[in-house]
């Protein structure tokens, strides 16, 4: 499976908004979003969000950057790590099923690992 066809498989998941593979250092890989969402822009944004992430584990010695949530008035955005050099985000609505949806990441993003 190519990795666009990752990408629309969980974007069929209810809820599901948009999902972008973003390099390390920010490049964005592949995405299925709206055209009104900048992926470029949310590329290097995830990429920072990464590092501070990271910094954080280390910091609290958790360790290593698995997955993180986060939740905003419109929405709720998942990060999950694919390899050493590549992440998946995704968002969804507020009101979507947030466990169907981490297993779906999570699923996709094994899936994007076979294909990098």
């Amino acid at each position: 499976m190519a990795m666009k066809d990752t990408l629309e498989t969980l974007g069929k998941t209810p809820g599901i908004t948009s999902a972008i593979l973003v390099s390390r250092d920010g490049f964005v890989i592949e995405a299925i979003a709206s055209s009104s969402v900048d992926v470029e822009a949310v590329g290097a944004i995830i990429s920072t969000g990464l590092g501070t992430a990271e910094m954080m584990g280390s910091g609290l010695e958790q360790g290593a950057f698995n997955q993180a949530m986060m939740e905003f008035d419109q929405g709720v955005a998942f990060l999950k790590g694919v390899s050493d050099q590549a992440m998946l985000a995704a968002t969804a609505t507020t009101g979507g099923n947030l466990g169907a949806i981490r297993i779906a990441v999570r699923k996709a993003a094994e899936q994007l690992a076979s294909e990098l």
